[in-house]
């Protein structure tokens, strides 16, 4: 929301994602094949991918 924007002038961004819990917030996981559905349907954006046998990778 813009109210972060404007407090973040303020505030640095470590001690903003400390106070506010900047993350990601809730995650769906869905087929490939109904990204598309579900993005047109909520304000949500892809993130990643599950992929077998990969591991954990943070980017």
């Amino acid at each position: 929301p813009e109210i972060f924007k404007i407090i973040a002038q303020k505030v640095e961004p470590a001690e903003m994602m400390r106070t506010f819990n900047m993350g990601v917030g809730m995650i769906v996981i869905a087929p490939k094949e109904n990204a598309d559905f579900v993005l047109s349907n909520t304000d949500g954006y892809v993130i990643g991918e599950v992929v077998k046998g990969r591991g954990v990778q943070l980017v």
